[in-house]
């Protein structure tokens, strides 16, 4: 499974606050575009992510990039991404049962996780919510966020 991420393009050790929120906003809380997003094949997804990421706010295009295995990094397109949705099922039995996704290095169990990753993150959702004074993206940045990544 990739990890979808966005780059900042001024900074881009940071996430793209317009890109995730773009595409909450444009992709998923959109009526039409939610069903064609939904209705569309596995292989069409990663161009419609690409597209709902939009533009940041100097109008520059907000770029879908997957890691590649020898460590760098790609643009996600119809080639070289695909982009499932999966139902969120209810337990059927008495016992629960929740994956939880870790890197490698971490399930083995001798490595305690070091998360300050996740600052860039936090700094960008108290940015839009205090600086720019808008909660509703911050709720979408956070929303996008959590669709397209994993968070490590």
């Amino acid at each position: 499974m990739a990890r979808l991420y966005i780059k900042d393009n001024d900074d881009p050790t940071r996430p793209s606050k317009d890109g995730y929120s773009n595409f909450a906003l444009k992709a998923i809380l959109n009526n039409d575009n939610f069903k064609a997003f939904v209705g569309a094949h596995d292989d069409d997804r990663a161009d419609l992510v690409q597209q709902h990421a939009g533009t940041d706010s100097m109008g520059r295009k907000c770029d879908v990039t997957h890691l590649l295995i020898d460590g760098g990094e790609e643009p996600i397109n119809h080639g070289n991404c695909l982009v499932e949705i999966k139902e969120d099922l209810q337990k059927k039995s008495s016992k629960s049962k929740h994956n939880i996704s870790l890197p490698k290095q971490w399930t083995s169990g001798n490595e305690v996780p070091d998360i300050a990753y996740l600052d860039k993150y936090v700094t960008a959702i108290v940015e839009i919510a205090k600086d720019e004074k808008d909660p509703v993206k911050a709720r979408n940045f956070l929303f996008g966020l959590m669709l397209l990544t994993r968070c490590r």
